[in-house]
């Protein structure tokens, strides 16, 4: 039940552009970067693992459910996500494209995963005050 899933999460559209240097895979990526719970190409996967960040492949690892829940976007998870932390201040000079050599990718990951360059915490959504506290207490 979980891979059958996790391949669904693997082939949603904005799963198969990779968030780092934005290759596109018409059947979706096999790696996923746990950490950051991203599906990465393999360029990006070698420069992930020259830091240690723990890969997985899809169809050669066994995965929980919550390893693929950890990659629904409504947790944190998947490339949107990605995009929206981990490389929401990238400046476009310092983009990464698909012919990005393998040495500017690690320099890439360094930057963005390892001293967290352009990191932005996502958003939390204001809460409503609670009306409870303006009630009267009915004496």
């Amino acid at each position: 039940m979980a891979e059958a899933r996790l391949h669904k999460l693997r082939r949603k559209a904005s799963n198969r552009r990779c968030p780092n240097c934005g290759t596109e895979e018409r059947l979706g990526y096999t790696a996923v970067c746990v950490a950051f719970a991203t599906f990465v190409c393999n360029k990006c996967k070698s420069a992930h693992q020259a830091y240690s960040h723990r890969i997985k492949d899809v169809n050669m690892s066994s995965w929980t459910d919550a390893e693929v829940e950890a990659l629904r976007t409504s947790n944190g998870g998947g490339n949107d996500a990605a995009r929206a932390t981990w490389l929401a201040r990238v400046p476009p000079h310092a983009r990464l494209s698909p012919s990005s050599d393998i040495n500017d990718v690690k320099e890439f990951v360094r930057r963005c995963y390892v001293e967290r360059e352009w990191y932005s915490p996502p958003s939390d959504k204001p809460r409503a005050p609670s009306s409870s506290s303006s009630a009267g207490n009915g004496t």
